[in-house]
């Protein structure tokens, strides 16, 4: 059933944008997918998928980490219509701003990963989740939080910016990057931490 549902969704969508065009599709009702390898995902609404199979832990377009550039950054979106849409070597997780799947060690082969978030609570949160766990995880690893323009409405994202100013204010929010560092704590079960 997957298989060939995954074969006609798909070619409902052609974006024209060589490798995209195999995560994104039209379910039968013309309602947004994307193409997951455990999976097919409504947007914002519910899987199709195996009966036995877990969803939970995937990163949308993995099997493209493969080809990106390690020497450069790897961006992270909160969604995957901000995946699809950016020109940027990226993925997004399988649910949104406060999701992680168990394994995120793919990530790790970059030195860097830049978080570009909805502008939004939840957005602003996700990424500090993700950030604290990739640092946690891989110390070394350069993590960085796109900062949105203040002016810019509640929950614009990468998308939006795409079809708004041709991803202009994505390049700004990645200039005004902050990096992340864990914090270290000042004190440990009733001792202060001397620097």
């Amino acid at each position: 059933m997957y298989e060939e549902l995954k074969e006609r969704y798909g070619n409902r969508i052609k974006l024209g944008d060589n490798y995209k065009d195999k995560y994104v599709g039209k379910s039968d009702k013309d309602e947004a997918v994307f193409i997951y390898p455990k999976g097919i995902k409504i947007h914002k609404k519910y899987w199709i998928k195996e009966a036995s199979i877990d969803t939970s832990n995937q990163i949308f377009m993995m099997d493209e980490l493969l080809g990106f550039d390690n020497s450069k950054p790897l961006y992270l979106f909160e969604g995957e219509k901000d995946a699809i849409a950016s020109k940027l070597q990226g993925v997004s997780f399988f649910c949104g701003a406060t999701s992680i799947p168990k394994n995120i060690d793919a990530l790790y082969e970059f030195d860097e990963v830049v978080l570009i978030y909805d502008n939004d609570e939840a957005g602003v949160n996700g990424a500090k989740k993700v950030a604290e766990r990739i640092k946690s995880e891989s110390p070394t690893t350069k993590v960085l939080i796109a900062q949105w323009d203040s002016s810019l409405p509640k929950g614009y994202d990468v998308y939006d910016d795409g079809k708004k100013t041709g991803f202009a204010k994505v390049d700004e929010a990645i200039a005004n990057t902050i990096i992340y560092d864990l914090k270290i704590p000042t004190e440990l079960e009733g001792f202060t931490i001397m620097t």
